[in-house]
């Protein structure tokens, strides 16, 4: 109604302005005619033409309120079990199908390594190896007599056939083995040069199961082997050889599997070792368990075994439980990784185990072969504890360690005649420390150093024969086709005694200072497949001895070829 009006009004003033200007414009003639008195009237209203624009379209600025509230966006994401690929060792070998490392020396020395091997990673694998180890150089006899080389060498022979085909993701592999080995007793001034001490032996292992290295799923292992060693030598008097033969076998058997975090293996086996000449039998079982797992910063491993081990020559069974622990404490400090470790051995002194340690056990001493029958095997609880780390960027990796060692029947060589020992079993303390490093300052240069010193609390009227210290110093540089290295080793002074006398001591009967051992060499790589090498042997011309009255040649070299094929 208002917009009306408003409308009406302003009609009305543009109607009065038009009257006023057609007044104005009458003015301008001078000449006025009237021809009737004037009557005013109102004229009619009437409706414009043209439409009167009205913005009718207001623009409104809106006054908008909000808020935002934040929220976490929820992501889900879920791990599927999967199976981790698998892999063998034979998958990551590259190496050449054959090898061979062919030396010789002055004194007159010999070496020889062969292996040839064929490898289908989706089936299986064969290889054979050769072995050859001669020492024919001329030495002194107990009694000082330079002797002939046929009468003062040593000498070491094997071959071993091995294979194996995968059986799905499990293998079965055998080892077939032989060894041929003769020594001559050259510090025993009786015997002549056709008087040989000699070792043979074949052997046999098969087995069949899991590797145990993916233990998501349960991981098994059955193993069957056996040994027939044969061992002779001249008895005095040059009658007939003293032969002696054993006869090993046994099996064992492994099931592992993890839980998560937690890793358990369960195993048992039977071993027996038999004589048949001498009616010697040592029987012995035994089944154990063994559970890992990691806490963060600790790598805890902890496991026991229970054994029978019965000898027939001794009157009742032994039974043995033996626990072993391994913690590892992760200080997330390559520098610096501290350990502890518990473990518990049992080893076997049989005639012929003794015979693979020393093949010049006095099988005439005493009571003969029978008096080593009824020998106890020896037990050794082993403590140690020491750190391990690496440093200047993984360049310097070493450990260190400190132990000692609670023996039970431990074996102590004592010369019977030069040339010959006997063996003695008897309680002994051992205690150790040492160090090993390794460090690698630049490319091309490695430096490798240990040291060991030990001590012996015993009841035994025999010293221990080991040297006390030792120490040993290699180092290495690899210069392109070309690599140089030396090496350096201490032995400390030791003492062999003799037969315990009519005063129940056993003197001295032979005595050996500190000694050094200093070599060098270097090689050539030719071609890819193709090396010569020399080496220096004994710079220092030390008299290097194994056993009482038995010493390693004098300074010497040997040079010879590596050949891959």
């Amino acid at each position: 109604m208002k917009n009306m009006q408003k409308i009406y009004r302003f009609s009305l003033v543009v109607v009065a302005l038009f009257g006023l200007t057609v007044s104005l414009s009458a003015q301008e003639s001078k000449r006025v005619e009237v021809t009737s008195i004037y009557n005013p009237e109102v004229a009619g209203a009437n409706k414009l033409m043209a439409p009167t624009t009205i913005n009718d379209n207001p623009v409104i600025e809106p006054t908008i309120e909000y808020s935002v509230e934040p929220a976490t966006w929820q992501i889900g994401l879920s791990a599927h079990n999967f199976r981790p690929a698998t892999a063998t060792y034979w998958d990551f070998s590259r190496s050449k199908s054959c090898f061979l490392r062919l030396g010789a020396g002055y004194p007159l020395t010999s070496d020889l390594a062969f292996r040839y091997a064929l490898v289908s990673p989706g089936a299986g694998f064969f290889g054979v190896s050769l072995d050859h180890r001669g020492d024919f150089g001329r030495r002194m006899n107990g009694v000082g007599e330079k002797l002939a080389m046929k009468e003062s060498f040593n000498t070491e022979n094997g071959i071993k056939l091995y294979g194996g085909v995968y059986v799905g993701r499990r293998l079965f592999d055998a080892k077939l083995g032989a060894n041929f080995d003769l020594f001559k007793a050259y510090p025993d001034a009786q015997y002549s040069s056709s008087d040989l001490i000699s070792r043979d032996g074949v052997d046999l292992a098969l087995r069949f199961g899991d590797s145990f290295t993916d233990l998501s799923y349960i991981n098994f292992s059955v193993e069957a082997h056996s040994k027939l060693l044969f061992h002779s030598q001249p008895p005095v008097g040059h009658c007939n050889y003293a032969v002696d033969m054993m006869l090993t076998a046994g099996g064992s058997a492994r099931v592992g599997r993890e839980f998560g975090e937690n890793r358990v293996e369960v195993n048992g086996g039977y071993d027996i070792w038999l004589n048949p000449w001498q009616d010697y039998r040592d029987s012995r079982f035994f089944v154990g368990a063994i559970y890992s797992r990691s806490f963060g910063i600790v790598d805890v491993e902890a496991g026991v075994k229970y054994m029978r081990d019965k000898v027939r020559a001794r009157e009742k069974a032994s039974h043995f439980v033996m626990p072993s622990a391994k913690i590892l404490i992760d200080l997330q400090r390559a520098a610096f990784a501290p350990y502890i470790e518990f473990n518990t051995v049992v080893g076997q002194n049989g005639v012929m185990s003794l015979l693979e340690k020393n093949p010049y056990l006095d099988l005439e001493y005493g009571n003969g072969i029978k008096g080593y029958d009824a020998m106890a095997n020896t037990r050794s609880y082993d403590l140690s504890v020491g750190f391990t780390g690496t440093a200047h960027a993984t360049r310097l990796a070493y450990r260190a360690y400190a132990g000692v060692s609670f023996m039970r029947d431990r074996i102590y060589w004592f010369v019977t005649r030069p040339g010959y020992f006997g063996a003695h079993a008897a309680d002994d303390t051992h205690f150790f420390a040492g160090i090993e490093v390794e460090y690698r300052p630049v490319a091309g240069l490695d430096i490798t150093l240990g040291f060991n010193a030990n001590t012996d609390s015993s009841n035994s009227p025999y010293l221990y024969s080991d040297p006390k210290l030792t120490a040993d110093l290699k180092v290495q540089y690899t210069l392109k086709r070309w690599k140089f290295y030396a090496s350096g080793a201490m032995l400390g002074a030791r003492k062999f005694s003799g037969v315990i006398g009519e005063d129940g001591k056993a003197p001295i009967a032979f005595e050996v200072g500190t000694k050094f051992d200093v070599g060098a060499g270097v090689s050539y790589r030719i071609s890819r497949d193709f090396e010569v090498y020399a080496d220096g042997i004994n710079l220092l011309n030390s008299r290097l001895y194994d056993f009482a009255h038995y010493y390693r040649n004098g300074a010497g070299f040997k040079a010879g070829v590596k050949i891959h094929f």
